[in-house]
This record gives structure tokens, C-alpha cells and sequence, in this order.
């Protein structure tokens, strides 16, 4: 092998090398983008199985909402039109205010009692409950009498 030979060898594998170092330098730049791209695939997959499942729940529900309505017509065709009471807009407004006068007045006649039941349990007086004062007085004889400044 002359040096002519030698140096035509060393350009070859020196371009080779390069075309190497530069496909593995695109490989690394891609590969965060096939990652993403992976990502996006897997949630595509993700979203379309919820999607079906979904559609299915809906399908159950559609079904099942069918069949209580044709149940529901069925027991009304065999209920009697003139048992059931046809009220007016007015009427219902009336109910509608009653019930919420008797529940106020249940609200308000349970706040008052339990106001009177507090006012009962506790006693009006000032300073100490009479019991306390007898058991007291001995404690008290006993303490050095109090005044302003100095004691006695």
C-alpha cells in the first residue's frame, strides 16, 4: 500500500465517519420528536376508547330511559283521567306559599323555644349562684382582704 492508497483510505473513512457522526446527530434531534409523536398516538388511543365507551354508556342509558318511558305509558293508560286532580298555577302558588309559611313558623317557633329553654337552664343573677356563695364564704375569710394598693 503506497501513501496515495493510505491517504485515499483515510478521506473515505474520514467522510464515512462524518456521514456517521451526522446521522446520529439527526437520530438525537428526532428522537424527542418521535416521543412526542408516540405520546400523542397513545393519547389519540386513550381518548378514542373513552370516547366508545361513552357512546356505550349513552347507548345503556337511551335504552334503558325507552324502556321506564313505554313502562310509565303503559301504568298511565290504565289510570282513570278523572281520579287525578288538575290544579291551577294559582293553586300550586298557594300550596307552594302555605308550605313555606308552616315551615317558617316551624323554624321560627323552634328558635324561640330553644331561646326560652336557655333562658330557663340559666339562671339571672349577679355575682355567684346563692349555693356557691355559702361554700365560698369560707375561702374567702380566709384570703387577706383586698384593697387598692397596698394590704394591710
Amino acid at each position: 500500500m503506497n501513501n496515495e492508497e493510505y491517504q485515499r483510505i483515510k478521506e473515505a473513512e474520514k467522510a464515512h465517519l462524518r456521514q456517521i457522526r451526522e446521522i446520529k446527530g439527526k437520530l438525537k434531534s428526532a428522537q424527542p420528536y418521535a416521543r412526542v409523536n408516540n405520546a400523542l398516538g397513545e393519547m389519540e388511543k386513550g381518548a378514542s376508547a373513552v370516547a366508545d365507551t361513552h357512546e356505550e354508556m349513552l347507548d345503556k342509558l337511551r335504552q334503558q330511559n325507552a324502556a321506564v318511558e313505554a313502562r310509565m305509558e303503559i301504568a298511565m293508560e290504565n289510570v282513570p283521567q278523572n281520579v287525578q286532580p288538575v290544579l291551577s298555577d294559582e293553586e300550586i302558588r298557594q300550596q307552594k306559599a302555605q308550605s313555606l309559611l308552616a315551615q317558617f313558623k316551624a323554624e321560627m317557633g323552634l328558635q324561640e323555644s330553644s331561646k326560652s329553654s336557655v333562658e330557663n337552664s340559666v339562671e339571672k343573677s349577679i355575682g355567684r349562684p346563692a349555693a356557691a356563695n355559702s361554700e365560698n364564704q369560707e375561702n374567702i375569710s380566709s384570703l387577706p382582704e383586698r384593697t387598692i394598693g397596698r394590704q394591710r
